[in-house]
């Protein structure tokens, strides 16, 4: 992990109306800046507990990933729960998204058998017309508020 950014770019199951518990941890621990986009290009990742997006660079510059800019309020280990949520294959990132400099996880590893391109960059989007459901497991009750859930 680098540094400690204040400004995170989101894109997938951190979003709000994922209905995920990865949002709702983050709501608690973060304000909407608003929408953004940034350039790059996304795939849909399937697994036994539904589907994740992942960004990539883009292939042409008209090519954008659609999200919303976060500013965080993390407290002491919450860097930890969200790195090893994102897990190894991402990586930090610094980028542009709302003419400012802010920090997005990028896919870090081969693009594993199944994914599928999202063409309009918009992973709540591409959920809602393929029917499929964003991944979610929800965490532990008796440590929901710092261990991370399982992706495997």
């Amino acid at each position: 992990m680098m540094g400690r950014p204040g400004l995170v770019f989101v894109y997938g199951t951190l979003l709000a109306g994922s209905g995920t518990p990865a949002n709702l941890w983050l709501e608690q621990r973060s304000a909407a800046l608003g929408a953004a986009s940034v350039p790059g290009r996304m795939i849909a990742i399937p697994t036994r507990l539904g589907w994740y997006p992942a960004l990539l660079p883009a292939r042409n510059p008209r090519q954008r990933v659609h999200g919303m800019l976060m500013r965080l309020d993390f407290r002491p280990g919450d860097w930890r729960w969200l790195d090893h949520y994102e897990g190894v294959e991402y990586r930090l990132s610094r980028i542009w998204a709302a003419g400012r400099a802010v920090h997005a996880y990028r896919w870090a590893a081969a693009i594993p058998k199944g994914a599928m391109p999202i063409k309009q960059g918009d992973f709540l989007r591409w959920l809602g017309e393929t029917g499929r459901q964003p991944y979610c497991e929800p965490p532990p009750r008796h440590q929901a508020r710092s261990r991370p859930f399982d992706r495997a």
